[in-house]
């Protein structure tokens, strides 16, 4: 199992944006899950755990209103929602960063009222 170092960089690297800054305590990740439970209550973000058949927990994935994450701009308003995920070092060498993208693409347009995703990673599978 990779280090927590490791799962900082990729999640940098392939998600982008600055969190988390470094190791996470069991009590910043509390504080972290309540967060997110108010963001999905009023709104603001929407986030899912992602699990791997038969490798449990492997990651992250938000939907975003527009202008959240990003900047709201012309060619960002075109599209409905804000699309991101991450996935941890040993998923992603097992080529779960590319499944989870190939199933959110179906995922956001089938499960909810989505018609123009926007996916703001900053390295997207090839």
């Amino acid at each position: 199992m990779l280090g927590i170092n490791a799962s900082l960089e990729l999640i940098r690297e392939t998600r982008g944006g600055r969190w988390p800054e470094g190791p996470v305590t069991e009590d910043e990740n509390y504080v972290d899950l309540v967060w997110h439970e108010c963001e999905f209550r009023d709104g603001k973000s929407f986030t899912f755990w992602l699990e791997g058949v038969g490798r449990g927990y492997i990651g992250c994935a938000y939907l975003y209103p527009l202008g959240v994450r990003a900047p709201l701009t012309v060619e960002l308003a075109r599209h409905d929602v804000d699309v991101s995920w991450w996935v941890t070092p040993e998923a992603f060498e097992a080529g779960y960063y590319q499944r989870v993208f190939r199933a959110l693409e179906h995922w956001v347009v089938i499960d909810y009222p989505f018609t123009r995703p926007h996916y703001s990673n900053v390295r997207m599978p090839e």
